[in-house]
């Protein structure tokens, strides 16, 4: 989004400069609003094409270090003092930026309501090519697509010149209201680009120009001008509507005693069009890699010059002793992907990013998470990183010990940056269930006891024990007002157990498979006797599947 904003921004100043400078002062009146409306148009949809170009180029190269620049540029100034907090002030800017681009489009369906109420309720003259609406609101002529409004009152005593009509209907024969309508859609949605403001106040100058150059052929020039500085001062309240006083006077006023440049100006007219061309080619070329035709610019794993994140990141790289030339933190750039900083051998084939040997660590509220995998892949189209095989430990920010506060041995480990949503597939080893005799009883029994669960009845199925109201329909177990109790160990051998609570739970036994959505997930020590929970987690979905040894956990949100 950031790179959108700095090529269309970039694009929308190198037009408006143009036309400031060798096009407004010169009477080509149509040839300056098509050059306006196409460059501001084009200018919303470069950024959108990549027209693939080898690396290079002097002009790609020249646009990379622009574009580059501008946005490290962007990211450090708005840096906060915890890389935690940067997410949550990106949802302000997001929400701030909804709101008033919700008020804008509000208000500009309500002036298209008022104005459609008028056309509707009001009464109508047909004219050659208008239709005249009489209004019973004291206000000079406006006009908006075939209709032109003016006071009812007015038009009965004939008190309203002719001039100011043909005015109007020029505006009306030359559809400047679709004009207006392009450039307030679009200042709903770019509201905070000042290039868009620049350019609306040209096209409605223009606008001004085209409907003034009209009325002064049917009569004197000085006349005209009078007439325009005794209206001027007055206000209208619509602000869609084509209206005398929408411009600067003594520029209009200026504009028609010009005549029009020696051969029509057709050498500005080529350098207009050209210069299009050009800029639109060029801020559409996206530099690919030679050996692959991966896009450099384009990539989303653009390093990350958040020098906070960075020290964060690399006090974790010193604290817990990874080694500094295997993963070259301090010499070739790590890869970054949201909060996660990835040092690994790296290829890239297409829009796909393969790691080997990966270390990977990423910093959650208080705590960050060290993640050891063989290999490691990003796709770049769904913004999806995914690690397979891996060992995940988790630590606190706020101690100097380098023992992890919980470690999982992971079969797949898949963060979802789009759906900010992490799931992970936990390895169960087939050893490691525990069997159905007196020993079993007697560890879960003292984590009831411990914990107080009181219970009518359980359901155990291998390492876990459920209790709650059951139903049986076929081979599905449902279970309501479930508490379900497991054990494991960790690779340490550490002994651990889970509480779960939900409202439901579900077992099929044709696949073997426990389930407990929208769960709270409690971890503690085996070897305690306290009931304060290491770990609390909220899993918009969890569960087992005993065929193949695994779990998963869907939408974790750490909340101890």
């Amino acid at each position: 989004m950031i790179i959108y904003f700095i090529k269309s921004t970039a694009c929308l100043l190198i037009f408006y400069g143009f036309y400031h400078f060798f096009l407004r002062h010169h009477k080509i009146l149509m040839f300056n609003r098509l050059f306006l409306i196409s460059s501001l148009i084009i200018s919303m949809i470069i950024p959108l094409i990549i027209i693939p170009v080898e690396s290079g180029s002097i002009i790609t190269e020249s646009l990379d270090k622009l574009t580059i620049s501008v946005e490290h540029s962007f990211q450090d100034s708005v840096v906060t003092e915890s890389p935690v907090q940067q997410p949550e002030n990106q949802n302000y800017l997001i929400v701030f930026y909804i709101i008033i681009s919700s008020v804008l489009l509000i208000r500009y369906f309500v002036n298209i309501f008022r104005i459609i109420r008028k056309t509707i309720l009001c009464k109508k003259i047909e004219n050659t090519n208008t239709t005249l609406v009489l209004v019973e609101e004291q206000t000079q002529p406006y006009s908006f697509f075939r209709y032109i409004f003016i006071n009812k009152s007015d038009f009965e005593n004939c008190s309203i010149d002719k001039k100011l009509l043909i005015h109007e209907e020029t505006h009306c024969l030359q559809y400047h209201s679709i004009d207006i309508v392009i450039l307030e859609l679009i200042q709903i949605f770019f509201w905070f680009n000042p290039a868009v403001w620049f350019f609306k106040k040209a096209i409605r100058l223009n606008h001004e120009y085209y409907a003034d150059n009209a009325a002064i052929e049917t009569d004197k020039t000085f006349a005209y001008q009078q007439l325009l500085i005794n209206l001027v001062v007055q206000n209208n309240t619509c602000y869609l509507v084509n209206n005398f006083k929408n411009s600067l006077i003594m520029e209009r006023l200026n504009m028609m005693t010009k005549l029009k440049p020696l051969h029509n100006a057709v050498m500005r007219k080529i350098t207009g069009v050209s210069l299009i061309i050009i800029v639109g080619v060029s801020f559409a070329f996206c530099r690919v890699d030679k050996n692959n035709g991966t896009p450099i610019m384009n990539k989303k794993s653009s390093v990350q010059q958040d020098t906070n994140t960075e020290q964060l990141w690399k006090a974790i790289v010193s604290k817990n002793g990874i080694n500094n030339e295997s993963y070259m933190i301090n010499h070739v750039p790590y890869t970054s992907h949201g909060n996660f900083a990835i040092y690994g051998k790296k290829t890239i084939n297409k829009d796909i990013e393969s790691f080997n040997d990966v270390v990977a660590i990423s910093s959650i509220k208080n705590l960050y998470r060290i993640i050891k995998s063989r290999t490691a892949t990003y796709y770049t189209k769904r913004n999806v990183l995914e690690f397979t095989d891996c060992i995940m430990n988790i630590y606190s920010l706020n101690t100097d010990t380098i023992d992890p506060m919980k470690s999982y041995r992971l079969n797949n480990f898949v963060v979802d940056f789009n759906k900010n949503e992490e799931s992970m597939e936990e390895f169960i080893p087939t050893k490691a269930t525990i069997q159905q005799d007196n020993a079993t009883d007697q560890w879960w029994k003292q984590i009831v006891k411990k914990h107080k669960i009181n219970y009518d009845s359980y359901t155990v199925h291998e390492r876990f024990v459920i209790f709650g109201k059951k139903t049986t329909n076929d081979n599905i177990e449902s279970f309501n007002d479930v508490v379900a109790i497991s054990h494991y160990n960790d690779e340490f051998d550490k002994e651990f157990y889970r509480i779960y609570k939900s409202e439901t739970a579900s077992y099929d036994g044709k696949r073997k498979v426990l389930e407990f959505p929208d769960c709270t997930m409690n971890i503690y020590s085996l070897n305690s006797e306290s009931i304060e929970p290491l770990h609390t987690y909220n899993h918009l979905n969890c569960g087992t599947d005993f065929s193949k040894g695994t779990s998963w956990m869907v939408g974790g949100n750490i909340i101890k």
